[in-house]
């Protein structure tokens, strides 16, 4: 899969959604409506000074907290590895990891302006919902399937999968048990918290 795609693509679904924008109880209502919010967001005028950075960025960002579940994307990406470490470790990777994907999608946001989503279909079984969509700009054509769950009765976005090929989530699980299968826990987290001050300088 071509990393570039999957970045723009998980960009957009991170720094676009908002639940007070569609019916909470329909996960792919909620999708498509709050992501063309957030493309009308992305290309605002008002905030495409270079002094409106932080200020688009911030907007971006509160869009994305309430709909993601970022510790359940935690957990999956650790895998078995969760069970492995205690309730402080957990906090302080969740904490970690969410800061890294701030950073580094959210710096990818203003490459990913042009464009619209159109729903396909979702399936919908319990607690469980995938949401398949298209991502269309000009005669380019992105199939992205979203993964959701529902925490504390809410939707919640847990993975992605671009082109019907391997998830983000799956891309992340990869790299952490490389690390841990010749490392700790702590080299997993020190590795995350140097990404981290790389990402913010």
């Amino acid at each position: 899969m071509n990393k570039s795609i999957i970045a723009a693509i998980t960009t957009v679904a991170l720094v676009t959604t908002s639940p007070v924008l569609a019916r909470a109880d329909d996960p792919g209502q909620l999708l498509t409506s709050t992501i063309s919010k957030g493309f009308e967001i992305l290309r605002d005028p008002m905030l495409q000074q270079p002094d409106q950075l932080a200020n688009r960025r911030k907007k971006l960002w509160d869009l994305l907290g309430p709909i993601f579940g970022f510790e359940e994307i935690a957990k999956r990406a650790l895998g078995y590895h969760w069970k492995e470490i205690n309730a402080e470790q957990r906090r302080e990777f969740t904490e970690t990891f969410t800061e890294m994907l701030k950073d580094v999608y959210l710096s990818k946001s203003d490459d990913f302006q042009d464009g619209e989503i159109k729903f396909v279909r979702q399936i919908v079984k319990g607690d469980r919902s995938k949401v398949q969509t298209h991502f269309v700009n000009g005669e380019k054509k992105i199939i992205v399937d979203f993964s959701m769950t529902k925490i504390d009765g809410q939707w919640m976005i847990y993975d992605l999968t671009v082109e019907k090929s391997v998830s983000f989530l799956a891309n992340y699980r990869t790299q952490f048990n490389s690390i841990l299968s010749k490392g700790t826990f702590e080299d997993l987290l020190q590795r995350l918290r140097d990404k981290n001050i790389e990402l913010s300088n």
